[in-house]
């Protein structure tokens, strides 16, 4: 890295031991997304090590993906320390928002609108569970957008045991509550089980999507912790989809014991099934084929 002065723009997120970033700089002939942790942040030593590790994972999981499906995945650029600011940064393509800007004051995009959105982010799972690769926090705020394009972004949570031995031990639950299935809790951790989850929280997004919010209510009651971890979450939104597309995913995603070993493929095949005009998308219809492969 020659000249990696860094000029802050614009602050767009972040979370408790990172910022999110518009950057401008040297390295760069337009504005791009930089991803910053800042060392201070992290005086215990054992911890600033593991947490630079475990940055530095992401930026490789990031970039391996972004190269393999660049139109699926966000193109990741570079990893590097900025010494004046004792800080380290990874860069990647800027997008217009996420998932989570379109059905804000919204009452949904509809189910067909949904599928259209979601489609290349299940082909972008697919792709990542071939080489082991699990997400562990798919939703709507870590789907980026810009003209033509949707990737599935933030890998932080990732776990890569084929690419890089970093993997979920059992007992660890990652995520966001909404969207982790309660089986998570309570099985051993292998990758049917992460790809599984993924695949549920990519339900629970074109859920979200379609009718624009996730239930607030159970047997109109405020939805309450538990109700994510004894079914009661699950039923709800089971009870909100279509039904041709319930009476497909009901047993799948209420199973009445273990995991069912699910891919991305077959959730394709569902969709075919529920939704055979999405064939007559072209943009659907490209992703359902390579799926189906």
């Amino acid at each position: 890295m020659e000249d990696n002065r860094i000029i802050l723009k614009k602050r767009i997120g972040g979370g408790q031991s990172s910022d999110v970033y518009i950057i401008e700089s040297p390295l760069y002939d337009k504005p791009v997304v930089g991803v910053r942790i800042r060392l201070e942040d992290f005086p215990d030593e054992t911890e600033r090590s593991h947490r630079i590790k475990r940055f530095h994972t992401q930026f490789t999981i990031s970039h391996f993906m972004g190269a393999k499906a660049k139109d699926v995945f966000p193109e990741t650029y570079h990893f590097f320390l900025e010494p004046t600011a004792n800080c380290y940064w990874m860069t990647m393509e800027q997008f217009e928002g996420n998932l989570s800007d379109k059905i804000k004051d919204s009452i949904g995009l509809g189910w067909d609108n949904a599928l259209r959105w979601l489609i290349g982010p299940l082909y972008a799972l697919h792709l990542s569970h071939q080489d082991e690769i699990f997400h562990r926090d798919v939703k709507p705020d870590n789907i980026l957008y810009k003209e033509s394009k949707v990737v599935l972004a933030d890998l932080g949570l990732v776990s890569a045991k084929g690419l890089v031995r970093h993997f979920t031990k059992t007992g660890i639950v990652h995520g966001t509550e909404e969207y982790i299935h309660p089986l998570r809790y309570s099985v051993d951790i292998n990758n049917d089980v992460l790809r599984f989850s993924d695949l549920f929280a990519w339900y629970v997004s074109l859920f979200e999507l379609a009718e624009g919010s996730l239930p607030e209510l159970i047997q109109n009651r405020p939805i309450q912790s538990h109700h994510y971890r004894d079914y009661s979450f699950i039923k709800e939104i089971l009870m909100k989809t279509p039904e041709n597309l319930c009476q497909k995913l009901s047993p799948i995603f209420s199973p009445k014991q273990g995991i069912p070993i699910i891919h991305a493929k077959d959730i394709a095949s569902l969709i075919i099934e529920t939704f055979p005009s999405s064939l007559n998308d072209e943009y659907i219809k490209k992703y359902l084929s390579l799926l189906l492969i």
